[in-house]
């Protein structure tokens, strides 16, 4: 067996009390406070608890000098502004499970010198946590204000695709979108999507674009926009709300009756506008205010528009649309382009034959209460648009098409 002097065993056992001496408690920062969110139908709070550990031999070294040592200080104010934070707005997702949810983020800022002194009172005291001092400010738009107006579950929705769209289209469908987005409709009032939506300049980001004017096609800022009035409509209309002005496009234009994932809607299933003469609106009866919330997916070319407000009080029943007065497409038209050379043709739209389509809607009220109504849109044919250049002969000369499709 190994011997051990007297003097070497004494020095050991003086450098373990030593060491048992600089063991120091453990002292924490705490941050305690909630965010309220929506889900189930019901305003809910979630408890934010967090703790943040400090240098307990910087602690103890506070404590013998009676004030906050300046070698904490560093440690102190990276944890405090770690915790700054702006304010995020409300806005309603749907989980996995299909339920649907509505979280925000309050905007944190921390009153240092009230924390300061938080912490220097746990210091002098003995204690083993201090409280951090929170500033905490809720977003403009803000879960308590929506549960404050009945703005708890999705009511009804709708949504649409415009794949293949060009950059401009795309631009001003997502500008659109953001501008209506988040709109609150009190109840018993009209939506008017033009006022909504407001003027329409390259000043507020829309640019230029492909309308239907005059039988053709030509460039004017916003083109496209009916994209999101015609999802706008079909969110108020698959949700039973009246439909109170409603116009569909003189023809056919393919980005309307494109399917989505879940939904293929017939011809006949979209809504124009074109202020000040053509204008889409329809009521808020549900008796409570409902929120607009807006989607655009670029990637997938997919958009939506979600309702909410109280649970659904009715049902929509959808008959199958009747379609009659077909009529083969017109003749092709060629239009001036000068970045098209001589020679070339660059096809801008293809034809499509004329229709008229009669969709009729039933809602069933949880009351009893039945109402129908009957939405009808004409179609006049519609030809292939090439562009040539300028100088082109056929600029001026339609070609009839050599055969129609039904």
């Amino acid at each position: 067996m190994k011997k051990i002097c007297l003097p070497i065993l004494s020095s050991m056992l003086l450098s373990a009390v030593a060491h048992a001496q600089t063991e120091f408690p453990a002292f924490k920062l705490t941050l305690s406070t909630f965010e309220p969110f929506i889900a189930g139908g019901r305003l809910q709070q979630e408890i934010i608890v967090k703790k943040y550990a400090l240098n307990p031999q910087l602690i103890q070294r506070s404590r013998n000098f009676g004030k906050i040592s300046s070698s904490l200080q560093p440690e102190l104010e990276r944890i405090l502004k770690s915790l700054s934070r702006d304010a995020v707005n409300a806005r309603f997702t749907q989980l996995e499970n299909g339920n649907w949810v509505a979280r925000q983020q309050s905007a944190w800022a921390i009153d240092t010198e009230k924390t300061n002194a938080n912490l220097f009172k746990a210091i002098i005291e003995g204690k083993s946590e201090a409280e951090i001092a929170l500033v905490v400010t809720r977003p403009d738009r803000n879960t308590e204000d929506y549960a404050a107006q009945g703005i708890l579950q999705r009511f009804g929705g709708g949504e649409s695709a415009f794949y293949r769209s060009r950059s401009f289209r795309v631009q001003n469908i997502i500008t659109a979108s953001n501008i209506i987005d988040n709109t609150i409709i009190p109840a018993d009032e009209e939506y008017d999507y033009n006022n909504n939506l407001g003027a329409i300049s390259e000043a507020r980001g829309f640019v230029d674009g492909y309308i239907i004017a005059q039988g053709t096609l030509k460039k004017e800022v916003g083109g496209g926009i009916c994209q999101v009035s015609t999802t706008v409509w079909r969110a108020a209309y698959l949700s039973g709300l009246p439909i109170t002005q409603r116009s569909n496009h003189s023809y056919r234009v393919s980005y309307y009756e494109m399917a989505t994932r879940a939904f293929a809607p017939p011809i006949g299933f979209e809504a124009t506008v074109y202020s000040p003469y053509k204008n889409l609106k329809w009521k808020n009866d549900t008796g409570l205010s409902l929120l607009m919330q807006v989607t655009v997916n670029p990637r997938r070319y997919t958009m939506r528009v979600d309702l909410f407000g109280a649970a659904p009080d009715r049902k929509v029943i959808l008959a199958k649309p009747v379609y009659f007065a077909r009529k083969a497409p017109a003749a092709d038209r060629f239009q001036a382009d000068a970045s098209v050379p001589l020679g070339r043709t660059r096809q801008l739209d293809s034809p499509v034959p004329g229709i008229s389509v009669r969709q009729n809607r039933t809602v069933n009220y949880n009351n009893g209460t039945v109402t129908t109504d009957v939405t009808r849109s004409t179609y006049v044919p519609w030809g292939a648009i090439f562009l040539v250049n300028p100088l082109d002969p056929r600029v001026a000369k339609p070609v009839a098409r050599a055969s129609n499709r039904p």
